[in-house]
C-alpha cells in the first residue's frame, strides 16, 4: 500500500506555497515534523524554527566544513539544526581528512526517482560527457592546506585527451574556463546553459551520452571525502557507465563494472577502455547500481529514520 507524505515547499522567490495535494493555503508549520534545507543554501526563517527536527544536508563535503571552522554566520545556520547529513560518507567513519567541526555528521545520499531515468531505447553518441562547473568559488585554504576546485583537478589531465581516442565532451560553466586552452588540448566543449533549460534537454544530454568521465574538485580529492555526484547517480540511472575520480566513494559503492574509478591518466585510460570495450556489460550495471544504491524511496526512507 502507497503511504501519502504531507510535504511543502516554499518558493521565497515568489513568495509562494507548492504542497502535495495542490492547495496553497497558508501553511502552518507546527504541523510539520520535518524540515529538510539542501546544500546549507537557504537561511531559516522563525517560522522553520516551530518544526522539531531540522535537517541539514551538506552537498559540498570539506568545504562545508571548513566554512563553519571560518566563518560566523555559516556556523550560526548550521547550528540552527539538529540533524546533520552529508554526502561525504567518509566524514562520519572518520576515514576522511575533512576537519571536525563540532557537527555530528550522518551519511546520505543524492535521491534519484528511477522510473524517470529510465531511458527508452535511442540513438547513443559515441561520447563521453561531463557537465561541470570549472571553478564555483575561490579556493580554500585551512591549516596551511589549499583545497581547489575542479580547475585545480584538471591540471594533470589538461592533455587528457591525446592520451587516448576516446571522445571527451564538457558541458562547460564558469567564465574563468579557458576554453580556447581546453579545446586547443583536444576536449569538445560546449555551453551548459543549451542542454540545462529544461529537465527534458538535460535527461536528453545524459541519455544519450556514451557515459560519463568525471574529474572532481581537488578539495573532495585530496581529503578523500567519498563524495558522488548527482549527475554521475543520473548517469548511472540512465544506463550510462561512469568513469569518476575517486574521492574515496570506492569505500561505499561497488567499482569495475558499470562504474569505474581513476586516480591518475593511465588509470583513467584503462577504466575508458573497458567501458569500450564490453559496454553493454557496463550499461546494464550501470543502472543496477542506481537502483541499489540511490534510489529515492530507499534513500528517503533511511534519512527519516534516522532523523527520528
Amino acid at each position: 500500500m502507497k503511504i501519502e507524505i504531507p510535504w511543502a515547499y516554499y518558493n521565497q522567490h515568489k513568495q509562494e506555497w507548492y504542497t502535495n495535494d495542490g492547495e496553497k493555503p497558508f501553511i502552518d508549520t507546527k504541523k510539520f515534523d520535518l524540515l529538510i534545507n539542501l546544500s546549507c543554501s537557504n537561511m531559516l526563517r522563525e517560522w522553520h524554527l516551530s518544526i522539531p527536527i531540522r535537517v541539514l544536508i551538506d552537498t559540498d563535503p570539506l568545504f562545508t566544513q571548513v566554512r563553519n571552522l571560518q566563518s560566523k554566520e555559516r556556523l550560526s545556520l548550521s547550528q540552527l539544526h539538529n540533524r546533520w547529513f552529508t554526502f561525504g560518507e567518509n566524514i562520519p567513519t572518520g576515514e576522511s581528512k575533512v576537519p571536525k567541526d563540532g557537527f555530528t555528521w550522518r551519511a546520505t545520499r543524492q535521491p534519484i526517482v528511477m522510473d524517470d531515468w529510465n531511458s527508452p531505447f535511442q540513438e547513443v553518441r559515441k561520447k563521453f560527457t561531463s557537465i561541470i562547473q570549472w571553478e564555483s568559488y575561490p579556493s580554500m585554504t585551512f591549516n596551511g592546506l589549499s583545497y581547489g576546485m575542479k580547475s585545480a583537478s584538471f591540471l594533470p589531465f589538461f592533455d587528457f585527451p591525446s592520451k587516448t581516442q576516446t571522445r571527451i565532451e564538457l558541458a562547460l560553466g564558469s567564465p574563468s574556463a579557458p576554453r580556447k586552452e581546453l579545446r586547443k588540448a583536444g576536449w569538445e566543449i560546449i555551453n551548459p546553459l543549451s542542454i540545462s533549460k529544461s529537465l527534458r534537454l538535460y535527461k536528453e544530454y545524459i541519455q544519450q551520452s556514451y557515459g560519463e568521465f568525471c574529474i572532481c574538485k581537488e578539495g573532495y580529492v585530496i581529503s578523500h571525502t567519498g563524495w558522488f555526484s548527482e549527475r554521475s547517480a543520473a548517469y548511472l540511472a540512465s544506463g550510462r557507465p561512469v568513469v569518476a575520480q575517486d574521492t574515496g566513494f570506492t569505500k561505499h559503492l561497488a567499482s569495475g563494472v558499470g562504474l569505474l574509478h581513476f586516480h591518475d591518466t593511465e588509470t583513467a585510460i584503462e577504466a575508458l577502455n573497458d567501458v569500450m570495450g564490453n559496454y553493454s556489460i557496463h550499461c546494464k550495471k550501470a543502472r543496477e547500481l542506481a537502483g541499489s544504491y540511490f534510489d529515492s524511496r530507499m534513500v528517503l526512507e533511511q534519512l527519516i529514520c534516522s532523523s527520528i
